[in-house]
């Protein structure tokens, strides 16, 4: 039940500094979203007069999330004999029978009334949970890095915290959240089609048949709907006189300092035989996936959030207060790391790093995996559990530093701890898509490189996201 909730299938929520397509009534980053949502019918006729930049009020989300909760689950939206409310609609009263939306106060729904962020943070999160038939379970403690967090409303910050650490909310650049911000209905939209499994029209898979070779007449394939970290498989069919096929995945970070990281070199394979590729999704990333079969071409982007994991979540809610209190929960560990001499050359060895009891396991296979890839990632520097105060997590043993000169943090107000980050120069330098950042982002570790508006911290690698 708890990892459906956390399935959050979408990439940011509100982005800035938008640019219209000439002629065109939304901006261009929404296009995939807004053509989309037509084809599977959450977008109708109704809404082809929308200007679609503009705010968005309740009465217009309304229609938009019943019909994505209908094309989810296949299932009719519940009718209430009499209105609950003395200015809803049918509809209206649909959504709240649900639990998606609720009113106003003194009977109202109020459906001319604008939709702000922090209340399309708890309206999405309902809409995952009445389409997955599963009990929303809130934060009981907060440790939220936006600036102004303490500025949304007492009643959002349970919903906005989730939806923060599950990926579907992120701050601005200046580090704010700005939860009394309006919805446009684009982003609206776009956070919709994000979050819950939305079906096209069906389309026939390719038949099997034993020992024979089967063809179709246009190129078609099936990649999962869902889109967590972990393997995926994309299948595809054969077409008459085509014997190459070419799948090309290109991999960009979800990073929330605009521009930082470009994207990962492309990776692309090719295939004569096969009709089927397995690869893994890291969490944080957004995937394009490119199929080409002589003239015709199949591409299809999705998001893979960074997913808040309910042992995270159990871990955030019990931290140390005290040094005393952190010293009777930590454990030290011996992890194989590869060491480099002078001449470049790479000699096995390990080093002793101190962290939470429990994320020991975690932390050991985290460095299994890094010791274990191509990289052979040369480690001289390591430091993790160090009581220091205030709120950092290498007060609570659930954060890791790597090589913190080759690897230096950037503070807002320009202060550096270390002398650099040279990704493929410095072999010290972790990689941005490398085989640290790859290990430790795979068992729920947040990279400090790019997980923030404000600080850059390329060595940080925290379990808890700050």
């Amino acid at each position: 039940m708890h990892q459906k909730l956390l399935k959050i299938l979408i990439a940011m929520l509100l982005l800035m500094n938008m640019t219209v397509f000439a002629g065109a009534n939304y901006s261009e980053w929404a296009e995939d979203s807004i053509l989309f949502a037509q084809t599977c019918g959450v977008l109708t006729e109704k809404e082809d007069i929308w200007q679609y930049t503009e705010e968005i009020k309740r009465g217009e989300l309304v229609p938009l999330l019943l019909r994505a909760y209908e094309n989810t689950t296949q299932k009719k939206a519940p009718q209430a004999e009499t209105n609950v409310f003395l200015d809803a609609s049918e509809d209206e009263t649909a959504i709240y029978l649900l639990g998606i939306m609720n009113g106003v106060g003194d009977g109202r729904f109020s459906p001319q009334s604008p939709v702000t962020r922090e209340q399309i943070a708890k309206i999405i999160l309902t809409l995952q949970s009445a389409c997955e038939e599963t009990e929303l379970i809130l934060p009981e403690a907060y440790y939220n890095p936006m600036t102004d967090f303490m500025a949304v409303s007492d009643w959002a910050k349970p919903y906005v915290e989730l939806a923060y650490n599950c990926g579907i909310v992120t701050g601005y650049e200046d580090g704010s959240f700005r939860g009394n911000k309006v919805v446009t209905k684009e982003e609206a939209v776009a956070l919709i089609v994000r979050s819950v499994s939305l079906q096209e029209e069906p389309v026939e898979p390719p038949a099997e048949q034993a020992d024979e070779t089967v063809y179709g007449d246009t190129l078609c394939w099936n990649v999962e709907d869902f889109y967590e970290s972990g393997e995926i498989t994309v299948t595809w069919n054969r077409i008459r006189g085509v014997e190459e096929y070419t799948l090309t995945v290109m991999e960009q970070r979800n990073s929330r300092i605009e521009g930082d990281i470009p994207p990962n070199d492309p990776k692309i394979y090719t295939f004569t035989d096969e009709t089927s590729h397995t690869f893994y999704l890291y969490p944080n990333r957004t995937y394009q996936l490119t199929l080409t079969a002589g003239e015709e071409r199949l591409t299809k982007t999705f998001y893979v959030p960074y997913l808040m994991l309910v042992e995270q979540m159990e871990l955030a809610n019990a931290v140390p207060q005290t040094k005393e209190e952190a010293d009777a929960l930590m454990e030290e560990i011996s992890v194989p790391v590869w060491k480099m001499k002078s001449d470049g050359t790479k000699i096995a060895s390990d080093m002793q790093v101190i962290v939470h009891s429990a994320i020991s396991d975690r932390v050991r296979k985290v460095f299994e995996e890094i010791f274990a890839g191509e990289e052979k990632f040369p480690i001289k520097d390591m430091g993790g559990y160090a009581w220091r105060g205030g709120t950092t997590e290498h007060n609570w043993g659930t954060a890791i530093d790597l090589n913190y000169n080759e690897n230096y943090c950037i503070y807002k107000d320009g202060t550096t701890v270390g002398e650099c980050w040279l990704p493929y120069e410095n072999p010290y330098s972790v990689l941005p898509y490398g085989d640290v950042v790859n290990a430790f982002e795979k068992y729920g570790f947040t990279w400090g490189g790019d997980a923030w508006a404000s600080t850059k911290d390329y060595m940080h690698f925290s379990y808890l996201g700050t």
